[in-house]
């Protein structure tokens, strides 16, 4: 499974005939989601410290848990 940021995705609004008649419903494409990078958790990324601190371009971040993430996350051995 891919793990993305949904909020930078783009919706699209469509109606959709239901038993009440035309509802609302938004829409994401399929090749839309293939297209957004992958977040990647503090545990796989490459910017995390043996003591689980986080190293991003020589700043230090307080102790992240594994589950975390943020825009910086690269996965080890991608590079």
């Amino acid at each position: 499974m891919k793990i993305i940021d949904a909020d930078k995705l783009h919706y699209k609004q469509v109606y959709i005939q239901s038993e009440k008649g035309l509802r609302p419903a938004l829409v994401v494409f399929a090749k839309e989601i293939r297209k957004m990078p992958e977040i990647v958790r503090c545990k796989d990324c490459i910017h995390r410290t043996e003591d689980g601190m986080c190293e991003y371009k020589g700043y230090f971040v307080v102790a992240q848990k594994d589950d975390d993430f943020c825009s910086w996350g690269e996965r080890r051995g991608e590079r």
